[in-house]
């Protein structure tokens, strides 16, 4: 009787190893499968192991359960993976996220580092109320004000807010750079650097630049402002590059006793600059007297508004 249990198990044996597939609770397992598993009323239960790591020398497709956190099933692919049911979940894409056609809902926030959607990159802070988002026409977008009218936007209104002395000498020298206007108000897209004195268009376009400028209480000496476009005024006038178009300075002054408050002590410049995307220009000050330095007030009276007409 062993002896015939024997040859029937060896016979069993062989019959499986000759088949290519392996069919359980099936006498007819699927052509395209090694091993058809089939019930209406169970599942398949793999290994469940404390931690997949621990498995040595996995093999390129190897699955588990793993039972401590992050509990979940892994399989191994160069590393183990979490198969997670988080649709996207933590993680480092590494191909084009397809939408379908679906939205992106309960956005949080956009990273400084991801703030770029198709060809249009966002800015990451928060705008004002009113403001808007306005584009420079090549794919940069900022916050902007949506008053003005006719297309009309403010760009820059700052203030002196620091000391800053402007002298003329015995002769003509170049206006210093203005470096005092950093009192920010409004600096749309940060087109206004304060620390160099010099505003970059962001767009092509009109753009109207108005300069107030009052002296420190008790001077009488009137720091008097101008405009030097791509900032390449040089000595002597003929020697600016591009000609003399790029330079405005065609200033207004009171500067006696006969005018009286708020007219006296002040200079102003009102200039109308075509500038194109990137072009830059500075605000230059220099003392309307050639023997005594002058100083913008810093509070507030001193000041530049700069707005793109078109």
């Amino acid at each position: 009787m062993k002896q015939l249990f024997l040859s029937f198990f060896f016979l069993l044996v062989c019959s499986l190893l000759s088949q290519a597939q392996v069919g359980i609770n099936t006498t007819m397992p699927d052509a395209s499968a090694a091993l058809d598993v089939t019930s209406t009323d169970k599942g398949l239960l793999i290994p469940r192991v404390a931690l997949a790591s621990a498995i040595g020398s996995p093999a390129e497709g190897l699955m588990v359960y793993q039972t401590t956190a992050p509990k979940g099933f892994y399989y191994f692919n160069g590393a183990w993976t979490l198969i997670s049911g988080d649709n996207l979940g933590n993680h480092t894409a590494t191909t084009n996220l397809n939408m379908a056609s679906q939205d992106i809902i309960a956005v949080d926030s956009i990273g400084a580092a991801k703030a770029k959607i198709g060809p249009n990159t966002y800015p990451t802070t928060t705008g004002t109320n009113g403001q808007v988002l306005t584009t420079n026409g090549a794919g940069t977008l900022s916050w902007g004000s949506a008053s003005g009218g006719g297309g009309a936007q403010l760009l820059v209104r700052v203030f002196a807010n620091s000391a800053q002395s402007f002298v003329t000498g015995s002769s003509f020298v170049l206006p210093v750079i203005a470096t005092c206007m950093g009192g920010i108000n409004t600096n749309v897209g940060g087109a206004w650097n304060a620390a160099t004195g010099i505003f970059t268009a962001p767009s092509a376009g009109l753009y109207m630049v108005s300069v107030h400028s009052i002296n420190l209480a008790g001077t009488s000496t009137v720091p008097v402002p101008s405009i030097d476009v791509d900032n390449n005024q040089a000595l002597p006038v003929s020697d600016i590059t591009g000609g003399e178009g790029d330079f405005f300075g065609d200033v207004t002054t009171q500067l006696t006793q006969v005018h009286p408050n708020p007219y006296k002590h002040r200079a102003k410049i009102q200039a109308l600059i075509y500038l194109n995307a990137g072009q830059t220009f500075s605000l230059r000050m220099h003392s309307h007297l050639s023997t005594a330095s002058a100083t913008p007030s810093q509070d507030g009276t001193t000041n530049m508004t700069i707005v793109k007409l078109n």
